[in-house]
């Protein structure tokens, strides 16, 4: 029996992960019908400007989290610039998706090729102190950086949900979402709503980074290439159950 509630104590900081993956593919895709089927590359570069932090200059992961949040954020928007934003002229939803998904799936080896000639194919993973350490409850290890992992994926859901819900930006964004060219006559600048949605979902992108080089023990650029077949199921998932894709994707684990 103690071996069954560890592996559903090990499912759930897997699902857990999986969700905080999830979440920045399922903003971009629901709001702009943008399919980034690069989403796995930008995970892995947030995990990098983690690893890198550390190794560098020495600052734990926990204290970097900011730092990668707001550094992916940028990068989200300089993405959003360059690729996705001349999509939006393209005459329907359709075209957008399909056109979306031939891109970003080209961004996939652009920024693998360049992460593997800055920082060579290495296989890399993070270690503090804390790494391997765990806590036991009840009779089941958790694992420190897996339970801090799942504070924050929770933490980051909530607040998502909050901005979705409870702020005029997500007012924005809800009604960009359901009809852009009535959210424009309205008043609401769907570009800039684009522009900052694409930032908080790369973000969110390199949060999932930021914990999978953490829990996993070795990673490199080729392994974002894995990841948009399983997004894509997932968001599938959360669709049919007609539930919020975090707990779906958590199910999962």
């Amino acid at each position: 029996m103690e071996i069954v509630f560890q592996a559903m104590a090990n499912g759930l900081l897997v699902g857990a992960l999986y969700g905080l993956v999830a979440l920045g593919f399922a903003l971009l895709m629901g709001v702009m019908k943008f399919l980034n089927t690069a989403h796995g590359t930008f995970i892995i570069l947030g995990g990098y400007l983690s690893y890198w932090l550390l190794e560098l200059w020495g600052i734990d992961p926990f204290l970097s989290l900011p730092l990668v949040v707001m550094a992916m954020f940028l990068v989200g928007i300089v993405f959003y610039k360059l690729a996705l934003s001349p999509l939006l002229k393209l005459p329907n939803i359709g075209m957008r998706i399909n056109t979306s998904m031939l891109i970003t799936f080209g961004s996939i080896w652009v920024l693998d090729n360049t992460m593997t000639v800055l920082w060579t194919p290495d296989v890399r993973s993070i270690m503090t102190s804390y790494t391997g350490q765990t806590l036991k409850l009840l009779g089941v290890r958790f694992s420190l950086t897996g339970l801090g992992g799942v504070g924050v994926a929770v933490l980051v859901a909530l607040a998502l949900y909050f901005i979705l819900s409870g702020t005029y930006f997500g007012k924005h964004i809800r009604a960009a979402t359901q009809d852009a060219v009535a959210a424009s006559l309205c008043g609401i600048n769907v570009q800039r709503t684009y522009l900052f949605s694409c930032g908080i979902a790369i973000a969110l992108a390199g949060v999932a980074g930021w914990w999978s080089f953490q829990v996993i023990p070795s990673v490199r650029p080729p392994a974002s290439v894995g990841y948009p077949q399983r997004l894509w199921s997932w968001f599938l998932r959360g669709k049919e159950t007609s539930m919020p894709l975090f707990l779906p994707v958590c199910s999962w684990g």
